[in-house]
């Protein structure tokens, strides 16, 4: 399979400018409250960058009324993290080159080229524990996979469930004013924000033509709240087996209006919403760690001359460390069920994964490899899938 050399891109699917408004937020803000908040410190960036090659084989891809077995390796993820402390602010980039949309549970691949793009850029302002604010382009505070950095999943990739349902209000990463915090020592935790939704996606969806979004703040609204006991919170979100004890309960939501659509000759206006709740728990012990997730996730297109779109399903996933080590290093078991269902057509994909994580480092340097068996009903004829997925982390 060939493979396209790395260009230049602000975003890997679609040629508007992803995050101009937002950056040009970002500045006047930057200009505004730098020199207030201790510009003048030493600049002394953290710089971190993850590696991730990949190789999958299995049932890829669906053609002429059947799947065909075959194998792809690629760099799945490369990325360049810098983040800079000035007093109170925190500035932070993250450059990638991803290559993705691996969306076997459709049946196809879409053949996007090795590109290199922004992937967060933002200024963050720590006014008080209760109560900060970030301005620039991040990911929006939606759902606890889409949240969860792909440095600490417990299987090789996110929950199909998510991947399928996380563009429905456009980007994923968009440029957004988003004020977060936490109170009673972290048991609740909130983020709000409202951001630009250039890119509406209707790939798999709506299968729509001619889409034309309101692109303004205000018009796209996210939100996520968390909850813990006192002693059990979790400072920031990490599925995996290794860390200390906690326990989340979740709360998401997400809306988007005014948009209006062609679909099979017929215009149409509506608005998107999505919404999702989760809970999750690590226990360690000296008889090894556990750690369980689950999460149920619902996105509904409202039509005004069509019959409603909607996609929803659940997750469970859980792991285990084993309290020794296995040839010097650290093994981590996984599991995870999925349940995927579409409607009109009530086409469903039942997902069972199983797999381990061969941690010889830490997150620094971890091996992975996982086991899937989709079960499609109503879709692609019926026929299930098997996939095979290897990774390999590298963290410096």
């Amino acid at each position: 399979m060939k493979r396209a050399l790395l260009t230049l891109a602000p975003n890997p699917n679609n040629s508007t400018p992803p995050f101009g408004r937002g950056l040009t937020l970002l500045g006047l803000t930057l200009l505004a409250f730098l020199p207030l908040s201790g510009f003048a410190l030493t600049f002394s960036p953290k710089v971190e960058v993850l590696i991730q090659p990949r190789l999958d084989y299995g049932d890829l891809y669906f053609t002429d009324g059947s799947f065909k077995k075959e194998k792809d390796f690629y760099l799945r993820r490369l990325e360049l993290k810098i983040s800079q402390k000035l007093g109170e602010v925190k500035l932070f980039a993250k450059f990638a080159a991803d290559r993705f949309f691996e969306n076997y549970l459709k049946g196809k691949k879409e053949n996007y080229p090795h590109i290199v793009y922004i992937n967060k850029l933002y200024a963050l302002w720590n006014f008080k524990p209760s109560f900060k604010l970030l301005v620039g382009r991040d990911k929006k505070p939606f759902s606890r996979a889409g949240l969860n950095s792909s440095e600490t999943l417990l299987l090789v990739d996110k929950p199909q469930l998510f991947l399928d349902l996380k563009t429905w209000l456009g980007d994923y990463y968009a440029a957004q004013i988003e004020a977060q915090g936490f109170l009673k020592g972290g048991t609740v935790r909130y983020r709000i924000a409202t951001a630009n939704a250039y890119r509406f996606e209707v790939y798999n969806h709506l299968n729509a033509q001619n889409v034309h979004v309101n692109q303004a703040l205000g018009n796209n609204w996210f939100f996520r709240l968390e909850l813990s006991p006192k002693g059990w919170v979790e400072r920031k979100i990490n599925n995996t087996t290794l860390g200390k004890r906690f326990i989340t309960f979740g709360l998401s939501a997400g809306y988007l209006g005014n948009f209006k659509a062609t679909y099979d000759g017929i215009t149409t206006s509506g608005s998107a919403t999505l919404r999702g709740i989760d809970f999750s728990f690590r226990l360690p012990s000296k008889v090894g760690n556990i750690v369980f997730s689950s999460e149920y996730l619902k996105g509904k297109y409202h039509l005004s001359k069509l019959e409603n779109k909607t996609t929803e399903g659940f997750y469970v996933q859980g792991g285990y460390l084993l309290p020794f080590k296995v040839f010097n290093t650290f093994l981590e078991t996984a599991f995870r069920f999925e349940k995927i269902t579409n409607h009109p057509g009530d086409k469903r994909s039942y997902i069972y994964t199983f797999g381990f994580n061969d941690y010889l480092k830490g997150k620094r340097l971890k091996f992975s490899y996982d086991w899937s068996y989709i079960g499609n009903v109503n879709t692609f004829e019926g026929k299930d899938q098997i996939i095979n997925r290897f990774q390999v982390q590298i963290v410096f």
